[in-house]
């Protein structure tokens, strides 16, 4: 966990995940440079709260075996014991973000922001992010009904006091880990310090 100065209860709380399927190797160890350079230079922030959970899925990143993947898991009904903790500690720590880190069999690295479209509040013009926080990776921005969410992160939404919102960021499997290293500090550090 990262604490900025003046931390306190009320501060932004974002949760930042990687390792859940078998090939986010280099994922996790892009999160892990990133977290180690932050231990070194931590200045992303005042007011601040960011939880890393840099291997949700240590069996499948240690094993061979195939279908230990845990990208698609339910997070409002988890089969697996590690979704189960993760889903538990999110309720718990009432999280505004989450930025997922995956890889991927694509040449580019892309990013997605996922919302869910209130029913209760009027919605606004108000952009946390826009493409250009992103650049020059492609974004897609979806706003999604809570009935449609599904068994995913923001599945756990009807459950919190308020709606969180998701970022995935997939980091290209041939990249290599030096470029990835350096293509996550420098987007996770902007996005962070962006919401802030």
């Amino acid at each position: 966990v990262y604490f900025g100065p003046q931390t306190s209860h009320e501060s932004v709380r974002l949760a930042v995940l990687a390792g859940f399927g078998r090939h986010d190797r280099s994922a996790v160890t892009a999160l892990l440079s990133f977290i180690e350079y932050l231990a070194e230079a931590p200045d992303i922030g005042q007011s601040l709260n960011v939880s890393f959970f840099p291997v949700a899925n240590v069996i499948g990143l240690t094993s061979d075996t195939e279908e230990r993947d845990l990208s698609d898991d339910s997070w409002s009904n988890p089969r697996s014991p590690e979704i189960a903790l993760l889903s538990q500690e999110i309720l718990r720590s009432h999280y505004q973000v989450f930025i997922r880190i995956t890889t991927s069999t694509d040449d580019e690295p892309a990013a997605w922001v996922r919302s869910i479209r209130s029913t209760t509040a009027h919605s606004s013009d108000l952009q946390v992010f826009s493409s250009t926080d992103f650049h020059p990776w492609s974004v897609t921005f979806e706003t999604v009904s809570a009935e449609s969410v599904g068994g995913g992160l923001l599945g756990l939404a009807s459950q919190m006091a308020f709606a969180p919102f998701e970022v995935e960021l997939s980091l290209p499997a041939d990249w290599t880990q030096r470029t990835a290293d350096r293509a996550l500090a420098t987007k996770l550090k902007r996005l962070i310090v962006h919401y802030r």
